[in-house]
């Protein structure tokens, strides 16, 4: 059953597609679609858009509105797609609507997408329309104020986005609507659905209404967005105006908390980065004044040959010169007064680089990725730093 499909088309535009993964049952109508899925005979239904008659609607909307069926996933296919037909099909609540011209690949795993879908939806669609009833008719004030408030006070828990978003559903399942969530991060865009699995048309849907304003809404769909997160509710109950607006109103509310705490989980992540990347840059610089500094005692000890060899000729040419015991003791109190003089200021470059890296080395013991009680040290390290005027 899982490699079968049900294909309606007057070509065999479809079948040439499928058939390298997929069995192919060509039916014509609504009806030997029905058997076909009632006696769980395939996985899916895949209709061309451009039949005759307005015969791909009719299937599609017959199938989807029938209890027993509407949890098989109908694909759609064109020759193209387009953001209008997207929508009209969408609409019908199709599952994907995949144009022809793309590659085989692409589209086989867009397929095996909506069976994956299928499979794990199939329990969780099942009497969906009694339980919505149901689940309104208890709801009242005081328990949407109190769903709210626990989502509010659990997402403050969160340590990342995927932990919030897992919570927002769960807080969604107390409206018992059926929903899509893309959340828009600093360095991503990612797509959830309660299955665990995002849908390539429900992405595509929010990627194109994003930036349309806070509510869109047609037919049983609405989207809501924000900054970071947009949701799309695709079972709104428009035949009941005043419980339309609760459930749009309630849901804006969560979704404003969770974007300012998606701004808020983005501001620690770039704070951890930056600390990391200061504690690194520390590491490097110590690492560079470590070479520097042998660097440095190596041309010291060469200073140090180079001052004892010319105290040595110094003496020998004195002697070779033939001055009195004055000149020889002045010129000799020169030698010694210039080379005591330079030692002296190397030994205080010495002196100087290292305090330089203990000061480095400490910071860098105080600065980690997690290491979140370091405020008063680092206070304590910026307060004993040397100040040069």
């Amino acid at each position: 059953m899982d490699l079968t499909a049900i294909v309606v088309e007057t070509g065999n535009d479809i079948s040439k597609c499928l058939q390298s993964k997929y069995q192919i049952i060509k039916v014509v109508d609504f009806d030997a679609v029905s058997e076909l899925l009632i006696k769980n005979q395939a996985a899916l239904v895949c209709i061309k858009a451009d039949l005759p008659n307005g015969t791909a609607e009719n299937i599609c909307s017959q199938v989807k509105s029938h209890d027993d069926l509407k949890v098989f996933p109908v694909v759609v296919f064109a020759d193209s797609e387009t953001t209008g037909m997207m929508i009209k099909w969408f609409e019908q609540s199709c599952d994907d609507f995949i144009g022809l011209n793309q590659a085989d690949a692409i589209i086989l795993a867009r397929i095996e997408k909506c069976i994956w879908h299928f499979k794990a939806n199939r329990q969780l669609r099942d009497n969906l329309t009694e339980a919505h009833d149901t689940a309104f008719l208890a709801m009242n004030a005081s328990s949407v104020l109190g769903t709210n408030m626990q989502f509010m006070i659990k997402c403050l828990e969160c340590d990342n986005i995927d932990e919030l978003v897992q919570l927002l559903f769960n807080s969604l399942a107390e409206y018992k609507v059926n929903c899509s969530i893309q959340v828009r991060s600093l360095n991503d865009v990612n797509n959830y659905e309660r299955s665990g699995f995002p849908k390539a048309l429900e992405t595509k849907v929010l990627n194109t209404f994003k930036d349309c304003g806070r509510f869109y809404e047609f037919g049983t769909r609405c989207i809501l967005n924000f900054e970071h997160i947009s949701l799309l509710v695709k079972d709104m109950p428009v035949n009941s105006p005043d419980q339309q607006g609760a459930i749009r109103d309630n849901l804006a509310v969560l979704l404003q908390g969770c974007n300012q705490k998606i701004i808020t989980l983005e501001k620690l992540l770039v704070e951890r980065k930056e600390r990391l990347l200061l504690k690194q840059l520390t590491v490097t610089m110590i690492e560079v004044l470590g070479k520097s500094d042998n660097r440095y005692k190596d041309a010291l000890r060469q200073c140090s040959g180079y001052a004892q060899e010319f105290m040595t000729k110094s003496e020998i040419t004195i002697f070779n010169m033939d001055l009195t015991e004055t000149q020889e003791k002045e010129l000799v109190n020169l030698s010694d007064g210039f080379l005591n003089r330079t030692d002296a200021l190397l030994q205080e470059g010495l002196g100087v680089n290292a305090g330089f890296v203990g000061i480095l080395s400490e910071l860098s013991n105080q600065i980690g990725e997690d290491n979140t009680d370091s405020l008063e040290l680092i206070d304590k390290a910026l307060s004993n730093l040397p100040r040069y005027h």
